[in-house]
Parts: structure tokens; C-alpha cells; sequence
């Protein structure tokens, strides 16, 4: 079971509660004096990378900032139409997301060519369908996409220059596929890769082209907008995969 707290000021009426219920049919829902508390339906949590809560009405920006400071204890994404709420992952699909993570921060650190950002981190996108707020578990901002090269503490970072989706359960690609080209591409992000180490395969999305290409982990990934970046996901994830104990 899942809690999730909302502000005083989002207040469920008999009517939207009945509303609320209609549109999530893959899930149980239990309304609280704070907010409302989420159970497995149809929807399994245990096979998903995330789940989408949708709402009888449209929450404003400050809204949505105010139930993630609510509920800092999960992990957040949302739009005016509902919050994603995103699940735990899987031990080696944590490893093999740091080992990523290191690598593009190692290169950038000797390239200078931008900042690198972690999942806790949230990108505010304009989409065709309206602003949206992700998490990417990876990403990389050219600093030809900041005003200053200077990040202060009240800074909200924008569609990214390469995005990075690991795929933690199995199942779940088709989820990360959607998310890649409805949210992260068409918000903005020049590059967009879906990492499934499940398939050893890699999917390349990239902005104004129209599909992706699936590649194979024995081929690294390169990319022009990125010099001289390597990411050799078969090396990346054996190196997650055989850390050792002293």
C-alpha cells in the first residue's frame, strides 16, 4: 500500500472521489482525512516501473510542488491530469544506473561541457499536451541550455540534452518507451536513451525524428552532441554486475 498526503487546499468530494475511482480501474483506493491510500488492483506494483494516479481535476504547478514536499518520501512525477509515482527498483538495476551515471559524470568532468543530474532531480518539460514534471534516472544539460553556467538553489532544470531511462522490471519497457517519446522527446530532449538490460538492448530516440533505433549492447553508444562520450552498456553492466567484497 502506497499513502499519498495532499495540501489542505485539494479537498475530495463525494462526486470527485466517485470520479477518482472511474478513472483508475487498475487500482484500489482508500480515502484518508490527508489524502488517499493506494492498493494493487489490476495494476501490479511489483512488475512496473511506475503507475500513473489520475485525478478528477487539474492541479496547479505549486500544488504539485506542495504534495511532493507532502510525501518526500516517494518518488514524484506529474502533469495537470495526475501524478506518477514511481517504484523502487531492483539492486543490479541501481548498480548498473550508478555505474552510467559515474561514467557521464567522469566524461563531462574532463570535457566541461555542461552539468549532470541524478534521478533525484526534476525537469520541468513543455509538452504539446502542457507542462509536465519528470525524473529522469540520468541526464546531462549542455550548458548551451543555461542562461548561466551557475546553478543556484532555487534553479529548475529544463528538457535535458540526453536523457536516461534504465528499465528495471522486465515488463515494463513499453512504459519507459511511452515516457521517452511522449514526455521526454516531445519536451524538448535532443537525446533520449531507454537502457533494458533485461534484452541487452538500447533504444535511441532523438529530437525531430520521427521511430527510434534499437541497438545492442555490444554496440557502445556515441552521439555527435556528445564528444568523445563512450557508453558501452555490455561493460557498464558486467561491471555492476561483478563487484566484489574484501
Amino acid at each position: 500500500m502506497i499513502e499519498l498526503q495532499f495540501p489542505h487546499t485539494i479537498t475530495f468530494t463525494p462526486e470527485a472521489k466517485k470520479q477518482m475511482v472511474s478513472l483508475n480501474p487498475g487500482l484500489r483506493l482508500q480515502f484518508t482525512s490527508c489524502g488517499v491510500a493506494i492498493s494493487e488492483g489490476d495494476i501490479q506494483f511489483s512488475i512496473m516501473d511506475f503507475f500513473k494516479l489520475r485525478l478528477p481535476f487539474k492541479i496547479q504547478e505549486e500544488e504539485f510542488y506542495q504534495i511532493s514536499e507532502l510525501n518526500q518520501d516517494l518518488k514524484l512525477e506529474g502533469d495537470a491530469g495526475g501524478i506518477i509515482i514511481n517504484m523502487g527498483t531492483l539492486g543490479l538495476i541501481g548498480a548498473f544506473t550508478a555505474v552510467i551515471l559515474g561514467t557521464i559524470y567522469i566524461w563531462n568532468r574532463r570535457m566541461r561541457k555542461g552539468r549532470v543530474f541524478d534521478s533525484s532531480t526534476n525537469h520541468d518539460l513543455q509538452t504539446k499536451d502542457g507542462k509536465k514534471y519528470r525524473i529522469p534516472d540520468v541526464s546531462f544539460v549542455a550548458y548551451e541550455k543555461f542562461t548561466s553556467k551557475v546553478i543556484d538553489s532555487n534553479y529548475r532544470v529544463g528538457s535535458p540534452t540526453l536523457c536516461i531511462e534504465v528499465v528495471s522490471h522486465k515488463d515494463s519497457l513499453n512504459q519507459d518507451m511511452e515516457k521517452m517519446e511522449e514526455d521526454w522527446i516531445n519536451g524538448g530532449t535532443e537525446i533520449g536513451i531507454v537502457v533494458c538490460p533485461h534484452r541487452k538492448k538500447y533504444y535511441v530516440f532523438e529530437r525531430q525524428q520521427k521511430g527510434y533505433e534499437t541497438v545492442s549492447f555490444s554496440q557502445p553508444f556515441t552521439h555527435k552532441l556528445l564528444p568523445e562520450l563512450v557508453l558501452n552498456f555490455d561493460a557498464l553492466l558486467q561491471e555492476a554486475m561483478d563487484e566484489r567484497f574484501d
